[in-house]
């Protein structure tokens, strides 16, 4: 169901779901509520959808304000994989501009293996999001070769070949959140590897693997 409902039906059933999400989270003490947007793409969707994912977003900070927890929303590609209506990152912080007038529970999840298939850069998306960051994906993605199997956003490791991601990128990202501010002594920032095995490696070897390398980049910088 799409998070952007705008019929009665619809908009009940997506807050039937969500509100029984909302229950789990302030269960478990949950500090943050991660979500996308979900459909329809930006690139489909029209002013009415926009408004409808405007309002949704406003009455889960609500809902959420009440347990003190915060609503992290996820961009994600708008053309490629998951097809969201968020999206851009303009289109994001412009969105969190919006939200952040009337609530101050609102922020982004922002994972670095969307970037390359949202057509963003790096850095760049890093110093634009930055005033809202509160979580951080590390990962990869295959772009260029639509016949490799791992194509699109289905969480290869980092290194993974033929992939977006490894040790230069790292690098990259790493820097662009220290001179934001994301990471630094104080405050560390939630950070955090979200990947699947490498082909006919265990989980095991995959976790070893992605971690020296995630080592190796610290230790570049």
């Amino acid at each position: 169901l799409p998070l952007a409902a705008k019929n009665p039906a619809n908009y009940a059933q997506t807050w039937m779901i969500v509100d029984d999400m909302i229950e789990q989270a302030a269960a478990i003490g949950a500090q943050g509520f991660i979500f996308g947007a979900g459909t329809p793409s930006f690139y489909d969707a029209c002013a009415e959808d926009f408004t409808a994912f405007d309002r949704f977003c406003n009455e889960l900070c609500d809902k959420l304000k009440l347990h003190g927890i915060t609503a992290m929303l996820e961009p994600f590609d708008m053309d490629i994989d998951k097809k969201f209506l968020y999206g851009p990152i303009d289109d994001c912080v412009k969105l969190a501009e919006r939200i952040t007038t009337a609530h101050d529970n609102f922020g982004f999840e922002l994972d670095m293996a969307h970037l390359p298939l949202m057509r963003e850069d790096f850095i760049s998306a890093i110093k634009r999001t930055a005033p809202y960051l509160k979580r951080i994906h590390l990962g990869n993605c295959v772009l260029k070769d639509q016949s490799n199997p791992r194509w699109g956003d289905t969480h290869p490791p980092i290194g993974f070949e033929g992939g977006e991601i490894d040790v230069p990128e790292l690098v990259t990202i790493f820097r662009g959140l220290l001179d934001c501010g994301f990471l630094n002594e104080n405050n560390r920032g939630d950070l955090l590897v979200e990947m699947t095995t490498f082909p006919g490696k265990s989980v095991d070897f995959t976790v070893e693997d992605n971690f020296k390398r995630l080592e190796d980049a610290w230790s570049r910088l």
